[in-house]
């Protein structure tokens, strides 16, 4: 699990820093684990995690592929 959430996280800082192959590589990924533009995705990956995480502090790798999921 954790190398899953550690590439994800490496997808989504390549995002953040507005590469566009890593923007076009990112958007897919972070819906397929459920970090959707219009929020966590009910029954995802990512709502398993939030549950299991509760409250989700900023500037965690939680926070950071909720933020990149939402900014397409």
């Amino acid at each position: 699990m954790g190398n899953v959430l550690t590439t994800a996280a490496g997808v989504a800082v390549t995002m953040a820093l507005g590469n566009p192959l890593g923007a076009a590589i990112a958007a897919p990924i972070l819906a397929l684990f459920g970090f959707r533009d219009t929020g966590i995705g009910a029954g995802s990956m990512a709502a398993f995690l939030q549950s299991a995480i509760g409250n989700v502090a900023a500037g965690g790798i939680f926070a950071a592929l909720q933020a990149a999921g939402m900014a397409r």
